[in-house]
C-alpha cells in the first residue's frame, strides 16, 4: 500500500487509480481489527509478538486511510465559499497557535 501512496503523490496519476478503490473499506477493517485486539489484551508469554502485530495493523490501517484521503483530495470538488477573510491574519494567528500548540508538547 506504500508503494501507491508514492504514486498518489505524483502531479499526474492516472485515473485507473483514482476509480474504485477499496482503501477505505481497507481502513475501516483494519480499525475494528485493532479494535478488538486491544480489547483481547496481550497474551501471557507473547507480549512482544502481540505488539508487533498491533503496530503491523496500525501500520497498515494508518497508510490505508492516507490513501482514501490523497484519493479522496483528488476525486472530489471543494464547496468553496466567497469571504472578506484577512488571509496574512489567518496565517499569522495559525502560526501563533502552532507555536502554542509545540510549546505546550514539548
Amino acid at each position: 500500500m506504500s508503494k501507491y501512496t508514492r504514486i498518489l503523490c505524483e502531479a499526474d496519476v492516472p485515473e485507473c487509480h483514482l476509480e474504485d478503490h477499496p482503501f477505505g473499506l481497507i481502513a475501516d477493517n483494519l480499525r475494528f481489527v485493532e479494535k478488538r485486539l486491544r480489547e483481547a489484551g496481550i497474551p501471557v508469554g507473547s507480549e512482544k509478538e502481540f505488539n508487533t502485530l498491533l503496530r503491523a495493523v496500525a501500520k497498515a490501517r494508518s497508510v490505508a486511510a492516507m490513501n482514501d484521503s490523497l484519493i479522496r483530495q483528488r476525486t472530489i470538488v471543494p464547496n468553496v465559499i466567497e469571504s472578506d477573510i484577512d488571509l496574512e491574519g489567518l496565517k499569522t494567528l495559525t502560526t501563533r497557535n502552532t507555536q502554542r500548540l509545540i510549546d505546550q508538547v514539548g
